[in-house]
């Protein structure tokens, strides 16, 4: 008995939590749904997402985004200079979230708001093949995402899921199975824990409900509490429950790619397109604790290249971030003058061309 207060507990305090961001993000979904209304074209929008210090990653991936692509960037909880600088050098529709919210808050207000179909592109994902923006927004009408990336998992049956790095969803399947079923874009937790979501930004993640549980159990293998046992993570990741809940109403997923979406597979890396991973998150002290002292050099290498690239009429800010890359090199027993070596280095270890590897930076 005490353990299901506790698990009620748990779960009444997860659903407070959730009813407290609709309240405080109401407004801003508001905003953005005005935002989206007062755009031109609608048709094939694919997002790209950044917060406040990551301008150089956003101008780097949009330089292989062809002209003609429908791009459109949400911002959030960005400084007066960086939004004065939007406003002066990108011809992309932009819209600001005031508040600082993280990528699973903005992916709830997409589920909400769009009218067409549409996709994501992760600012760290660099596109070299143009022709993928094509392939990626051609959708038949029972696929319900079309992707570069996946993952896989054998569980009580063969589990497979796009990765959000780079994939375009169809609207009436997110419409179908929300008929069916309530379901978010969120990443779910049994306990409605900050799991899977930004540290700091007060949001957490979804508990699943019990009609979602009944359905999850159809594929995936269940704990001691009966419960569907997430693949891949602790918790279901972001699109995670709404595409085995559309894969369980008769969409499928189609795969443009069949790049393994693990960072660690043979097949993560190509010269098609390369998505870096983690480059909002990996100087997070709890994120920091997953890399070993080689991959956290690579990403601080990475950073410090793209910072380079771009530094030249940034704001200020990123003038003292570079420094900061610099110093935190040197911490660790690098320094600036390594970062081509480790950069050439990761790209003969996983088989990336140095022609491509030379578009992504301009120091190898």
């Amino acid at each position: 008995m005490p353990k299901l207060r506790i698990k009620e507990q748990a779960r009444i305090k997860g659903i407070y939590y959730e009813f407290q961001a609709k309240l405080s993000e109401r407004r801003h979904l508001k905003e953005f749904q005005k935002f989206y209304e007062g755009l031109r074209n609608k048709q094939k929008i694919i997002y790209m997402f950044f917060t406040s210090g990551m301008l150089h990653w956003m101008i780097k991936a949009l330089d292989y985004v062809p002209t003609h692509v429908n791009m459109v960037l949400i911002g959030s909880g960005l400084k007066e200079d960086e939004l004065k600088w939007l406003q002066q050098n990108i011809q992309r529709p932009f819209h600001h979230i005031t508040r600082i919210v993280d990528d699973k808050t903005v992916w709830e207000f997409l589920f909400e708001t769009n009218e067409y179909h549409f996709g994501w592109l992760d600012i760290d994902c660099f596109v070299f093949n143009p022709s993928l923006f094509e392939e990626i927004t051609e959708l038949e009408d029972n696929i319900y995402a079309n992707c570069i990336w996946n993952w896989s998992e054998k569980s009580k049956t063969d589990v497979r899921v796009g990765c959000t790095y780079f994939l375009f969803l169809n609207i009436h399947a997110i419409r179908a199975v929300k008929n069916k079923i309530e379901v978010s874009p969120c990443t779910y937790d049994y306990e409605g824990t900050i799991i899977g979501r930004k540290y700091g930004f007060g949001q957490r993640s979804k508990i699943p409900t019990n009609q979602q549980i009944r359905a999850l159990r159809q594929v995936l293998h269940v704990d001691s509490k009966n419960r569907p046992i997430p693949p891949w993570q602790k918790y279901f990741e972001t699109l995670v429950i709404y595409q085995l809940l559309a894969q369980l109403q008769g969409y499928r997923l189609n795969l443009i790619r069949t790049f393994n979406g693990m960072p660690d597979a043979d097949n993560y890396f190509s010269d098609e397109v390369i998505h870096v991973g983690n480059s909002t998150t990996y100087k997070d002290s709890v994120a920091w604790e997953s890399f070993n002292t080689k991959d956290y050099e690579l990403r601080l290498c990475l950073d410090w290249s793209i910072h380079n690239q771009s530094m030249s009429n940034l704001p200020n800010i990123y003038k003292l971030q570079q420094r900061s890359l610099a110093f935190e090199l040197n911490k660790i027993g690098s320094s600036t003058k390594r970062v081509s070596t480790v950069i050439e280095n990761f790209a003969l270890e996983r088989g990336i061309s140095m022609g491509s590897i030379k578009q992504l930076v301009n120091c190898v």
